[in-house]
């Protein structure tokens, strides 16, 4: 996607300036240090308007543009020399714990002939062959729409959620896009 006008671009900053911003506090835990960083990102984001960069997936690009700048930041203020510190493991199972929360309920939105194979083979743990057998059909359609189901699930993921990776693309957070109504309900009700 190119960002070739001003009015795309804000639209763009309106859509993923609270997950930054998030993103940004966690890891400077300072207010003013947080919206310098975040008038950094916006600038950098409307220079994209200027060239002509193709840019393939707008929220990985912005979160990484976000990631340099709080680099740069610990940078200057000397408090480290290599890289952000690593989240603990313990965080990190934190993490990947609150996405699997929301597998099932997104599974749950794909058509039931996928659906169907998929939540038995990654949630029940059954064999692909015994799903064949109780879903009377061979192994090789149920290969192929567990496979179809995982790439619909990713989509779903992609749709629903925000996922915040540092810079070795280490899944570090997460959070469910307002847009998506049907994780909305399901956080509401777990809560």
């Amino acid at each position: 996607m190119k960002i070739s006008k001003y009015a795309q671009a804000s639209a763009l900053w309106l859509d993923y300036q609270k997950a930054l911003a998030s993103y940004v506090f966690s890891k400077v835990k300072d207010q003013d240090a947080s919206q310098e960083i975040m008038q950094e990102v916006l600038m950098k984001m409307y220079n994209a308007c200027c060239s002509d960069k193709e840019i393939q997936k707008i929220e990985a690009w912005l979160f990484q543009i976000a990631h340099h700048a709080i680099v740069d930041y610990w940078g200057k203020q000397k408090k480290f020399t290599d890289d952000l510190p690593e989240a603990s493991l313990e965080e990190e199972n934190l993490v990947w714990r609150e996405l699997a929360e929301y597998v099932e309920p997104l599974i749950n939105l794909l058509p039931e002939k996928y659906a169907r194979p998929l939540y038995l083979s990654d949630i029940e743990g059954i064999k692909q062959a015994d799903i064949a057998e109780q879903l009377n059909l061979g192994l090789s359609a149920i290969k192929s729409r567990i496979q179809r189901a995982r790439e619909m699930l990713q989509k779903e993921i992609q749709t629903c959620c925000r996922l915040e990776t540092d810079a070795c693309g280490t899944l570090i957070g997460i959070s469910v896009k307002d847009s998506c109504a049907p994780l909305q309900e399901h956080r509401k009700k777990i809560e």
